[in-house]
This record gives structure tokens, sequence and C-alpha cells, in this order.
């Protein structure tokens, strides 16, 4: 299937990075993780065990790693709850996978080889060794599959935070269960070497 690389004559030639559809989904899960991490300050604001305010300022000097860590902690240590609990820390493990996901999209760079048009080729240097490439195959279907898992992952922590404030307004447990878990998301993984694929 031939794909476009052009939106209305752009970007130019020289600009171009990729597909107007993988750079579309691209830009669907930089926008919906936005969504998602904001998100996620809302719970971790509501669960702090101090001010409301001191804890959403904490969450903006963390990092991503340190967000899910200290939460988890908070989770263990101040939910009495073992379902709520059991729900909280499995927003914490679908955050951390969609995360991961994000970083790799965002934080990646295109490769201009003789692929096939339906794949982006990109490289992104490993997180715990600079000096080691990843390189992902990522179809289209796959950057749409983790823009799609990342905004299930925020209705599901959005729903949790609207049960907990219902809960803390003492309208717990009328209204409404505790909300499903969807799906984990799956996790971008490295492609093989081109030695590898060509073999």
């Amino acid at each position: 299937m031939t794909r476009s690389s052009l939106v209305q004559g752009w970007p130019s030639a020289k600009n171009r990075v990729g597909d107007a559809d993988h750079i579309h989904a691209i830009g669907q899960i930089s926008l919906v993780f936005n969504f998602l991490e904001e998100g996620f300050g809302d719970l971790f604001r509501l669960m702090f065990p101090a001010d409301a305010s001191y804890g959403e300022a904490l969450f903006h000097k963390l990092s991503n790693r340190d967000r899910v860590d200290m939460f988890s902690a908070i989770v263990r240590f101040h939910e009495k709850e073992a379902e709520v609990s059991g729900r909280l820390l499995d927003g914490m493990r679908y955050f951390d996978i969609c995360a991961d996901n994000r970083n790799i999209v965002m934080h990646s760079v295109s490769q201009i080889d003789d692929g096939p048009s339906s794949i982006l080729r990109v490289a992104k240097k490993a997180a715990r060794d600079s000096r080691k490439m990843n390189y992902y195959d990522l179809s289209l279907e796959d950057l749409r599959r983790v823009a799609d898992e990342t905004a299930e992952t925020f209705l599901f922590l959005f729903k949790i935070f609207m049960w907990l404030e219902d809960r803390a307004g003492g309208k717990y447990p009328e209204t409404h269960s505790l909300p499903d878990r969807p799906i984990q998301p799956r996790v971008l993984s490295p492609s093989r070497p081109k030695e590898a694929r060509e073999t």
C-alpha cells in the first residue's frame, strides 16, 4: 500500500521524516499521553497523605519513574481496601508501560532506508546504556494500538479517581462499582538487528 508523505503539500521533501499516517498516529500518542499524565497527577494529589498543593508540586518535580514508585508506596501503606489497592497498582503498571512506549516513540529518530512503506523504522539510545542503539520497526497498527491503549489507561485512571472522590464524599459504595481493568497495554519491543532480519 502506498502511503502519502504529505498533507496538503506539507512538509517539504527535505523535512520529511515519515509518512502522514505514521506521523498522525505519533501526534495522537503524544497528546493522549499528556491527558494520561495529567490524570495521574490528579490521582497522586488525591491520594497524597499530606497537603494536596504540596503533593501537586512534588508530582511535577518527579520523573515518571519516581512518580510511579512513590505513588505505589503510598497505595501500599495507606489504602486499606485490597480491591482498591489492586486497581491502583494495576493502573501504575499500565501507566509505566504507556510511558515507556511513549518515550520510545517520542525520543527516537526515524531511519531512512529501503524498508517497506508500511513500516516506520526508528532508532533510540538504550535507556541504561547510551552507547547502545535499539531499533524498532513500527507499523501503523503498532502506533495506533499504543495511542488507543494509552487512552484506555487514561480512562481507567480517571474512573478510579472519580470512584475515590465519591468514596471521600460519602457516596461510596452506592453510586457505582470500581471500574473494570482494561487489557494491559503491550510493550514496544526492539526489532532484531538488520543482519538477523536478512538471514
